[in-house]
């Protein structure tokens, strides 16, 4: 049975032999948060960045060597896009700080989704953006996305490709909230090709909600 993030850090900890309190220290965290790290499933980058350097221990390795559970062992399992999610986790929060974005991204199974449906590996937690390794979303979940979404693949002057998705239940239920979901999927782009997909994704993503907001 593959470990959550948290089991993974906990194991790192008592590994290098500290108790919580010590551990908490290095991260300026109370002890009852500390616990409640260890029960993450999810985690941001910008997060786990910190516990790596006050741990000297590289847990995105741990990711990319499929450790970590994910969506899709079989993917990462291939070293084309074991290198992919390296690359990305390196480069990506770095493009999005220069694109004034704020660079937090999450991965895990949120709660409240069922363990059925296949998900996407990590989320820009402030937007509805989403990447799927070595594959679309459309790809990875067809069934779910041909019962919940209307999709379809939009590509820019450049070539680049991105899906977009809209969810019906979220348009006819909550009229007020955003129903667009972007979606990239992951594979190795140098850090130029990953300014120009991420900002052809807001450019869409920002295009969609005004016209949302023209609907209401």
């Amino acid at each position: 049975m593959k470990k959550t993030i948290g089991e993974i850090i906990k194991d790192e900890v008592n590994r290098k032999g500290l108790k919580a309190e010590q551990f908490g220290e290095l991260i300026n965290c109370e002890r009852e948060n500390v616990y409640k790290i260890y029960k993450r499933t999810n985690m941001s980058v910008l997060q786990l960045k910190e516990i790596s350097k006050a741990l000297d221990h590289n847990f995105f390795e741990d990711i990319v060597n499929n450790n970590i559970e994910m969506e899709d062992p079989e993917v990462m399992r291939d070293f084309y896009n074991r290198r992919a999610v390296s690359q990305f986790m390196e480069i990506v929060p770095q493009v999005l700080e220069d694109l004034d974005v704020e660079p937090t991204i999450s991965f895990g199974r949120p709660k409240g989704i069922e363990k059925d449906i296949k998900i996407p590996d990590f989320t820009l937690t402030d937007y509805f953006i989403t990447f799927t390794v070595g594959e679309t979303f459309m790809e990875r979940s067809p069934e779910h996305c041909k019962k919940s979404f209307i999709g379809y693949d939009v590509k820019n002057k450049d070539n680049i490709e991105i899906e977009v998705l809209h969810n019906e239940w979220v348009k006819q239920n909550m009229p007020l909230s955003n129903p667009v979901q972007i979606n990239i999927k992951l594979d190795y782009k140098t850090k130029e090709e990953w300014i120009k997909t991420l900002k052809f994704a807001f450019e869409i993503y920002d295009y969609c909600k005004r016209i949302n907001r023209i609907r209401l």
